[in-house]
């Protein structure tokens, strides 16, 4: 068996045990296990209500709920990845029986021109020490998002640049 193999096979086998209850299973257990059997380091689960209003996010430093001193309170408008997501998820219908993966780019949502210097750039630099962001979308429209974070410097290693 292949490694890959045997990460991904350890992986499913692990989500199984706790998969009961949406609220169950994305949690840091699912965090945990990305990163003991993929290596991802910086995952964030960002919750929403059906309606797109923001209500928490478990990162690998814990849970944080939405409180007025949140740090997302002050990005939420400006927030045009959560916005496509959304928008997308609205649109498609997308609910926990549609399996189709939605996953988003923040490269490929915000333009390369205006990236480096985009609101997202700063929310993820100044909140996660990260630069790049990939997110998977789950539920009634997008309630659940998974997002993977990366650095420059470590996205600079898997390009090449």
């Amino acid at each position: 068996m292949k490694a890959d193999t045997a990460c991904q096979a350890r992986f499913f086998s692990e989500m199984s045990e706790h998969q009961i209850l949406a609220r169950e299973f994305f949690s840091t257990v699912l965090l945990d296990s990305l990163h003991k059997n993929f290596g991802w380091e910086k995952a964030v689960i960002s919750y929403f209500d059906t309606k797109g209003k923001f209500l928490s996010w478990t990162s690998w430093r814990g849970i944080l709920l939405d409180c007025k001193e949140h740090p997302y309170r002050k990005f939420a408008e400006n927030d045009i990845v959560r916005y496509k997501i959304y928008n997308e998820a609205v649109k498609t219908g997308l609910t926990y029986f549609n399996v189709t993966p939605q996953l988003y780019k923040a490269t490929d949502i915000i333009t390369a021109v205006d990236y480096e210097q985009s609101a997202h750039v700063k929310f993820l630099e100044e909140n996660f020490n990260a630069h790049y962001s990939m997110t998977l979308a789950f539920g009634i429209n997008a309630y659940i998002q998974v997002s993977f974070l990366k650095t420059k410097s470590a996205n600079k290693k898997s390009t090449g640049n």
